[in-house]
């Protein structure tokens, strides 16, 4: 009776063994079909890499993801970030202890090494030398790299000059100017603003006499929108930019007061100067400029006579934004 009980005893342990063992065998093979059957945008998930560099000379790092959240703090070409996740077009990234969010067209995966099964223990030592550290740039640093873009541009403008005065009295006359410049934009300026330097040459002066006059023009405060599609131009941009003219006229003018003649000769001089218009397209823009004086013109009669200048204009713009 002994004998029985312990071969049933021995049957029941075979029985429970083959049962486990079926187990395995059916969980390993589900496993194995799950595997080759994943799409392949797992496979891929598995191997992203989680380091990044970035690849603009100044990139700024935000609270939140979004262009209007403040910013925390800033990173530099070449720093090396940790990528935790992406939401849309906003990487979130480790930064100084706490989390960030930076543009994601600015960065780039770092390659890895494979170090899976390495050949030798140099390799291993490759593989650790490759691994990158987070370099941080404090935003408070004296040595920010700043970005500026310059464009060039010529302009030809029509119109109407005139002497503006109490005193005398003046017919208005066909004026025109040419002049050249460039276009300035930093990084520290206010996002769409820019500046603007002109040289060139203004023909000022009344019905009764036109003299020519050298032009500086510095206009330090530009706004230009954003594009905006305007009937057929997809990119058309409005913009207005305004500052002072220093005018260095030569030739003598005459003017008319009470039935009699008068004569002077023009001193430099300086005037308001703002100008508007449209961007049709990257390299043309058409608009208009109003130029008023501060200064009395005349330099040897006691009377007040400032310039007053209307014009309509076009410019062409070369090379677009030229970025330094």
């Amino acid at each position: 009776m002994k004998k029985d009980k312990s071969i049933c005893i021995n049957s029941f342990i075979l029985k429970k063994t083959s049962k486990t063992v079926s187990t395995h065998i059916f969980w390993g093979i589900l496993a194995i079909l799950v595997f080759s059957f994943l799409p392949p945008s797992v496979a891929l998930a598995q191997t992203t890499p989680a380091y990044y560099t970035v690849t603009s000379p100044r990139l700024n790092v935000r609270k939140q993801p979004s262009g209007k959240s403040a910013v925390i703090g800033g990173l530099s070409k070449g720093d090396t970030i940790n990528v935790r996740t992406f939401k849309k077009a906003w990487a979130e990234i480790d930064f100084k202890k706490s989390i960030g969010y930076v543009s994601a067209k600015y960065i780039e995966p770092i390659e890895m090494k494979d170090t899976s099964a390495p050949e030798s223990q140099s390799e291993v030592d490759e593989v650790k030398i490759a691994e990158p550290t987070i370099v941080v740039s404090s935003v408070n640093e004296g040595e920010k790299k700043r970005t500026f873009a310059f464009r060039l541009t010529t302009s030809l403008s029509l119109g109407i000059s005139n002497f503006y005065s109490f005193d005398a009295y003046s017919h208005p006359r066909f004026g025109f100017g040419l002049d050249a410049g460039t276009q300035i934009s930093s990084d520290f300026m206010p996002k769409n603003m820019f500046s603007e330097i002109t040289i060139g040459y203004m023909s000022l002066g009344n019905s009764n006499y036109s003299f020519p006059s050298f032009s500086v023009n510095i206009l330090p405060v530009g706004y230009r929108s954003e594009p905006v599609h305007l009937w057929k131009l997809q990119n058309a941009r409005y913009y207005a930019v305004g500052g002072l003219s220093l005018q260095f006229s030569g030739g003598g003018i005459f003017f008319s007061r009470n039935s009699q003649y008068y004569s002077f000769y023009s001193k430099p001089t300086v005037n308001f100067y703002v100008k508007g218009g449209l961007e049709l397209t990257d390299m043309i823009a058409v608009g208009f400029l109003y130029m008023h004086g501060f200064d009395n013109v005349c330099s040897n009669l006691p009377i007040g006579i400032k310039h007053s200048v209307f014009q309509i204009y076009g410019s062409f713009l070369f090379d677009k934004w030229k970025k330094q």
